[in-house]
């Protein structure tokens, strides 16, 4: 039951923009997974990396000083179940990233990834914002149409803006996707990482997440 719940929210999101409320964190990006998507095989690796567009309070962030780039990496298929023209994969495992560097921003997506520029140029920034561990991951995706949605949950363990998150769970990443990508790369992102509840945040941490931004 919890699979086609998942896959559910995976089919509206694919099907409808993606909702105002409770967005913390505003990125887009592209993926790629061993072998191409789709198919999705067991054991394949999907990777995605990517720009942040925007972090919203109770999360701190200086975008006139600093670049914010995203790693998602280690999600291993578990195969795929097709509907048609329709293709729904799970994912296990998985880490998310995002990482503040100084401006201007070099990253470059190129073509065919890994290559000389992605993910390295994603990763090699001066501090880790946020880090978390992935679950439940479902990628959707319609080829008639070259578009669907992916939807996950997010546990954060680490990183410059921990502090500020009273609780690390709760949180989930989605996006709607679309087959329209670099040579080598599977899937365009747009999505965002958001709370399933409200978001408190620790007031006397404020000062010191600044500081590390001076």
């Amino acid at each position: 039951m919890r699979f086609l719940a998942w896959a559910g929210a995976a089919l509206i999101l694919a099907a409808a923009p993606l909702a105002a409320e409770q967005n913390v964190i505003h990125l887009d990006g592209k993926a790629w997974e061993t072998g191409g998507f789709p198919v999705s095989s067991p054991g394949d690796e999907l990777q995605a990396v990517g720009i942040v567009n925007q972090i919203q309070a109770p999360l701190f962030w200086s975008p006139d000083i600093y670049s914010y780039t995203w790693y998602l990496r280690g999600l291993v298929s578990l195969g795929e179940v097709v509907y048609g023209t329709t293709h729904v994969a799970t994912y296990t495992g998985g880490l998310f990233t995002v990482h503040v560097d100084w401006k201007p921003s070099n990253h470059a997506y190129g073509i065919h990834p890994p290559n000389a520029t992605s993910p390295s140029t994603f990763v090699d920034g001066h501090g880790v914002y946020l880090h978390g561990e992935l679950s439940e991951f479902i990628l959707t995706y319609n080829h008639a149409t070259s578009s669907g949605g992916l939807v996950g949950e997010v546990y954060f363990t680490d990183g410059n803006a921990y502090p500020q998150i009273q609780s690390p769970d709760g949180w989930a990443v989605g996006a709607n996707v679309s087959g329209l990508s670099p040579a080598g790369y599977d899937l365009e992102i747009n999505g965002r990482v958001y709370v399933d509840g409200p978001l408190a945040v620790e007031a006397e941490t404020w000062g010191a997440l600044k500081s590390l931004y001076r």
